[in-house]
């Protein structure tokens, strides 16, 4: 038991580690907000930033995915690992009471009561995708969870089981195609009654140690319901950090399962070394044989383990032999022996080992990676203006003793200085007009009219083409055109960059200040998410599931899918290059402002000074402690930057 509550003990200590590193992070950026405040560099645009990375690292959850074929055990695998403590079933798992719709368990900070919310079928009916519906709140029905009484909860949970009867004619409306054919594949009478969910999808807001650190679960359904919601395996799925894929040792791989391995899962499948994916062999109790010797059942056990390993193609260390029913009996009735014996440790233990280390490093080199920059530029300011007031002591202590002629060379100088700067300012902004004007450029190439002209002719083409080739053809056009799009825009703002780096440069040169790093825009990272919808299309649109479909809902579910996904891609790359053309130069803009004032203060001094020799120690005293003002804020924006880097 020692070992498996060690186990055990590391998957939650891991979440609890990450959910404290993600709330130093919310921490130290707060004091990046008031740092800048405090050293007059806090900008409008720069601000609203900030603001928004600290909302999406705050929202931020790591979600862990649950996908198998209808009775594999999916959500007793759940309850065994998240919910035992409640000593009893706590979300319907048992025979002949199975999860119905796509279900998320997670823990709103903002509405910390617990509650359960229901998107009902009809919904499918509207045209909207499940990330739009939860932007409304009027389409759900809330139920208010007591999360004193396990009996009222597995009450209420039971919902997400509910179906109902309909005609044939009504599910087809709705689309689900699965319910319409038989066995075999052929249709049912139009007047037969078929059993569909009640429900959409469910929403589950619970106050949980492991879900109040970030963690998020998606439990979904079988393979029917995977298709009748292509948004679960062309979005949900593909951005979940991890995947338990849940199969039977009492069925082995089916041909079921095999379709939701490369349909539903491809995105984990074709991954390098699979990352972030368990495939959980369930219910080898099953081969509990009490008439063979344990050492036997084991071996019988790895042998499946390895024979699914070899029909999916990935390392046998990634399947693993579970009970999940078993394990939960275990932790009910505290059976140590038990819950060695269920195996669920080992997927505690590769959970608290690989999957939460590997979101912490994707948000150190995404979410964390522009908000380092910053710092980084914000801090070499500062310093730059350390190093100037320091030489400005060394300037007024060289003073002493010496005639005013002196004082007022240096006044003198200071004030061509200043006519330097206004020549500074006035370069910047001629700099400023001509990014402008690369700007309009790359807009004209991006625009989200010139997409929506592009939607509009695809929906045309493909409505007016029923064949398979025809309907290729439009998806491919439609992709081709973005294609066209994303490389126009990617010249155009290699021109920019190459502006703004030329931009840097001459700045430095004329003020002397050391050369920032010029910020550099890429929509790398956009390409690549069009080229995984392409790849994406073409699997949804030669899929088995999509074969059973009819064509009208085949279009209707490639727009409210893939081509919203597309739109939105260009909806933040049309945002981030705004936000990155605003920006751009407003670190020399600081540097200058920072100059500016620098320049005022010194000509108050050495006229102070010319007016009695005897303020030159004061002056020299106040200097210096603006100096270590300086070297004390450096030294603060070095604590924040290291929290950033994870060495404190």
């Amino acid at each position: 038991m020692g070992a498996d509550k060690n186990n055990t003990d590391q998957f939650y200590n891991q979440v609890a580690a990450y959910g404290h590193w993600r709330e130093a992070l919310v921490d130290s950026i707060k004091k990046f907000q008031e740092w800048l405040e405090k050293t007059g560099l806090d900008d409008n645009d720069q601000s609203l930033k900030i603001y928004e990375l600290l909302q999406n690292l705050k929202q931020d959850r790591l979600i862990l995915a649950f996908v198998g074929e209808f009775s594999r055990g999916k959500t007793e695998l759940i309850n065994s690992i998240f919910f035992s403590h409640f000593k009893t079933r706590l979300l319907p798992s048992e025979a002949g009471r199975t999860t119905m719709c796509p279900t998320e368990i997670f823990f709103d900070p903002e509405n910390p009561k617990p509650y359960l919310k229901l998107l009902p079928i009809e919904t499918r009916l509207d045209g909207m995708t499940l990330a739009d519906h939860r932007k409304n709140l009027k389409s759900w029905t809330h139920i208010t969870l007591d999360d004193s009484s396990s009996d009222n909860m597995v009450s209420s949970f039971a919902q997400i089981t509910q179906t109902k009867n309909v005609s044939v004619a009504e599910a087809e409306r709705l689309g689900l195609v699965d319910a319409i054919r038989d066995e075999h594949g052929n249709d049912k009478p139009r007047d037969a009654i078929v059993e569909i969910p009640i429900w959409r999808q469910a929403l589950i807001n619970f106050p949980h140690p492991f879900l109040e650190q970030g963690l998020a679960i998606l439990d979904t359904p079988g393979l029917n319901s995977l298709g009748n919601e292509p948004e679960l395996t062309l979005s949900m799925l593909p951005n979940a950090q991890a995947v338990v894929f849940v199969l039977s040792a009492d069925t082995g791989v089916t041909r079921s399962d095999m379709d939701i391995w490369n349909e539903a899962l491809r995105s984990f499948k074709n991954k390098k070394q699979q990352q972030g994916l368990i495939v959980a062999l369930n219910k080898v109790d099953t081969l509990w044989d009490e008439l063979k010797q344990s050492d036997n059942i084991e071996q019988i056990i790895q042998q499946q383990c390895e024979k699914t390993a070899q029909t999916l193609g990935v390392n046998p260390a990634q399947v693993i032999g579970v009970s999940a029913q078993k394990a939960l009996l275990a932790r009910v009735k505290e059976i140590p022996e038990l819950l060695a014996r269920s195996n669920i440790p080992k997927i505690e233990k590769i959970l608290a080992q690989d999957i939460i280390p590997q979101k912490e490093t994707l948000l150190r080199t995404t979410l964390l990676s522009e908000l380092r920059e910053l710092m980084i530029s914000d801090k070499q300011i500062v310093l730059e203006k350390f190093k100037t007031v320091k030489k400005r002591v060394d300037d007024l202590g060289a003073l002493s003793g010496k005639s005013d002629d002196m004082v007022q060379k240096l006044l003198q100088k200071t004030k061509q200085e200043q006519d330097r700067y206004q020549h500074n300012m006035d370069s910047l902004k001629a700099s400023k007009e001509k990014l402008t004007i690369q700007k309009k450029q790359l807009f004209s190439i991006v625009s989200l009219d010139k997409l929506d002209l592009l939607v509009t002719s695809t929906r045309d083409s493909m409505k007016g083409s029923w064949t398979t080739p025809g309907l290729k053809n439009a998806m491919k056009l439609f992709f081709d055109g973005i294609k066209k799009m994303t490389d126009e825009s990617h010249k155009q703002i290699e021109l920019s960059n190459q502006m703004i780096q030329t931009i840097y440069k001459r700045f430095s040169e004329d003020t002397g200040y050391t050369l920032l790093k010029s910020p550099v825009f890429t929509i790398d990272k956009h390409i690549e998410e069009f080229n995984k919808l392409y790849e994406e299309a073409e699997a949804y649109r030669t899929s088995t599931l999509t074969t059973m479909t009819e064509q009208s809902f085949v279009i209707k579910n490639f727009f409210i899918t893939l081509v919203s996904q597309a739109r939105n891609i260009f909806f933040l790359l049309n945002r981030e290059a705004d936000e990155w053309h605003k920006s751009a130069l407003v670190p020399l803009m600081k540097q200058l402002k920072m100059h500016k004032k620098e320049l005022n203060a010194r000509i108050d001094q050495l006229k102070q000074i010319s007016e009695s020799r005897q303020n030159i120690e004061t002056q020299v005293k106040k200097v210096k402690q603006e100096a270590l003002q300086y070297f004390t804020e450096v030294k603060e924006i070095d604590q924040i930057i290291a929290v950033l880097d994870g060495k404190c």
